[in-house]
């Protein structure tokens, strides 16, 4: 798990649409150091915190030659390096923190939040239970919610309110079964509209995620998971939580502009470096990570079958194309349709293909990695055969053929003003239009962030918690009717 904020100007500019201010990074940076114990590549106590659930840590330093030369490499490019992303961002490079537990494992919301507390009395998880809608009165109060577990229908009853945490694609899918979401749509689908909110399921935002490779390299330095990895590496893994069973493979990653990001100040690309070379390992994690037609990846590597070298990886930080979720019947169980439109503004595939571009210059117009003779391989990618090699033609055919979510959906339910017809929520998470129903995760994000979305949406969480607190200690707790 990569760990990564965002740009600072990322929320500065949620307080702005929002007119809140309580949303900016310096109000919210509390929040970040609260959810850390941090260990990583920056200790700095202005950004960071200690003692927090989330370990946060430096990747296996056996890795660590590769990791320099990509910060090496980017200096000669004019960029910074060693600077922390997570401060106060800005275009560099340098090696990547990881939330990890420690011991050498991922961690998540389960083992931070959830498995401390799950023998307090005030506290019980359902398992296998699937939500099938939020029961309103007829003045819009949420009374309770509706599960299926087992064959049976069971309605819990609120006292208070209901908060919300489905995710980007769930809650918005959860509040249009319940009849609060887009009027004609809701009724396109045998729902009867009890609250019309139009974003509700609008404004789908995400990072699409595109691989180039692989850059050859002459000498062995990368980590080749078939020649590298033995028996021994597993038993160091399990009994001590380090080895190569531990390593991410993304090694350095940075934080650039594209050719439309003028100010140079808020990046529009994230840019990874993958250390690992082409084996058959090495082919099914790529094909599991993208999707590819089956074949595909094994024509293409099969020329540098078991040779060194290295992956890039770009992503649009602040894409253009926004997307939605809509209901596909109204029937729970059915899957919510899912829509990206990944490219639909043509400013993300020219962006897109700038990140792919500076990953090349990188890796083939450096110092530092003609050292290890390092070029891309010369065969075009299936599908690209018709396109000049290296052109930009190439790049965008390439980014469409292997492009895939990083699997960051957000902003389906998004943060707003009340004028707003779009917003979903106000600033303390309240569901407009209803009384007692709040959501709380990444769905509210007005804008995606230039990141990762996992520690943001945890301090969107930790916000919750206060706006709560506040609302029920220091005020009787009614929502607005707008």
């Amino acid at each position: 798990m990569v760990y990564n904020r965002g740009n600072p100007k990322d929320f500065d500019n949620w307080a702005d649409l929002t007119g809140d201010a309580e949303w900016n990074y310096d109000n919210l940076l509390k929040y970040f150091k609260m959810l850390e114990d941090y260990e990583g590549a920056y200790p700095n106590d202005e950004f960071h915190g200690k003692d927090g659930p989330f370990h946060i840590s430096l990747n296996d330093n056996r890795l660590l030659e590769v990791v320099q030369a990509c910060e090496t490499a980017a200096k000669e490019l004019g960029y910074k390096v060693k600077k922390d992303f997570n401060s106060r961002q800005e275009q560099s490079f340098g090696a990547t923190d990881l939330k990890t537990t420690k011991d050498g494992r991922r961690s998540d919301s389960y083992t931070a939040y959830i498995k401390p507390i799950l023998k307090r009395p005030n506290f019980k998880v359902i398992r296998h239970a699937h939500v099938h809608k939020i029961e309103l009165d007829d003045s819009n109060r949420a009374t309770g919610v509706v599960y299926k577990r087992n064959g049976e229908f069971i309605t819990v009853k609120a006292r208070r309110e209901i908060i919300v945490s489905g995710g980007s694609i769930n809650t918005p899918q959860l509040l249009m079964l319940s009849g609060i979401g887009p009027a004609a749509h809701l009724q396109s689908v045998g729902i009867i509209p009890k609250v019309d909110l139009p974003g509700v399921g609008q404004n789908l935002q995400d990072h699409p995620f595109a691989i180039v490779g692989p850059f050859l390299f002459e000498k062995p330095i990368s980590f080749m998971p078939n020649r590298d990895t033995k028996m021994e590496d597993a038993v160091e893994y399990v009994s001590k939580g380090t080895g190569f069973f531990s390593v991410n493979p993304v090694g350095a990653s940075g934080f650039i502009s594209s050719s439309l990001e003028s100010s140079g100040q808020w990046a529009d690309i994230q840019v990874f470096q993958y250390n690992i070379g082409v084996d058959r390992a090495t082919t099914y994690l790529i094909n599991q990570l993208c999707g590819l037609n089956d074949g595909v990846l094994e024509t293409f590597f099969e020329p540098h079958m078991n040779t060194d070298g290295n992956f890039g990886a770009a992503t649009i930080g602040r894409p253009k194309s926004v997307g939605s979720i809509t209901l596909a019947s109204n029937n729970p169980e059915d899957k919510p349709v899912i829509d990206p439109k990944y490219y639909s503004h043509p400013d993300d595939i020219t962006v897109h293909v700038d990140g792919i571009k500076f990953l090349v210059n990188l890796y083939e117009n450096t110092k530092t990695f003609a050292k290890y003779g390092a070029k891309l391989a010369s065969n075009k990618f299936p599908g690209c055969e018709d396109e000049i090699f290296k052109s930009d033609s190439y790049w965008e055919c390439l980014v469409r053929q292997v492009s895939t979510t990083l699997y960051h959906p957000s902003g389906t339910c998004k943060m707003g003003q009340s004028y707003d017809p779009m917003a979903v929520v106000d600033t303390h998470l309240r569901v407009f239009k209803v009384k007692g129903l709040r959501i709380a995760d990444a769905s509210i994000m007005p804008t995606i962030t230039n990141a990762n979305l996992n520690t943001p949406t945890m301090v969107i969480g930790e916000k919750a918690a206060d706006l709560i607190l506040d609302d029920h200690i220091n005020s009787d707790y009614t929502h607005h009717e707008l």
